[in-house]
């Protein structure tokens, strides 16, 4: 068995620190895009020349980071549109739906 030292007890909670304020960040961001979805905008998935694949809100325009989405996507009241472009495919549009 091995018995923490003072140094590597500090070293432990300096990460999960770090992972605190990173889940943090993330949900903060996340809540605000489900915020615009409540409001009617849906989380759309497409292609840019430029940028490559990219998540944006529509019909703004603004661009959601891709470490948010799996937050956005994990929330229960958001829903997939149906609209892969293969039948086995993920969908490209996700939106909010009100709960039952």
């Amino acid at each position: 068995m091995n018995i923490p030292t003072p140094a590597g007890l500090r070293r432990i909670q300096r990460k999960l620190d770090r992972q605190r304020l990173k889940a943090g960040t993330l949900h903060a961001k996340a809540k605000k895009v489900l915020n615009r979805m409540y409001e009617g905008q849906s989380l759309q998935f497409h292609f840019d020349r430029r940028l490559g694949p990219t998540w944006q809100l529509f019909p703004s325009g603004e661009r959601v980071p891709d470490e948010v989405v799996p937050v956005v996507l994990a929330d229960p009241d958001v829903v997939s549109a149906g609209d892969g472009v293969f039948a086995e495919g993920p969908a490209q549009t996700w939106r909010w739906v009100e709960p039952a």
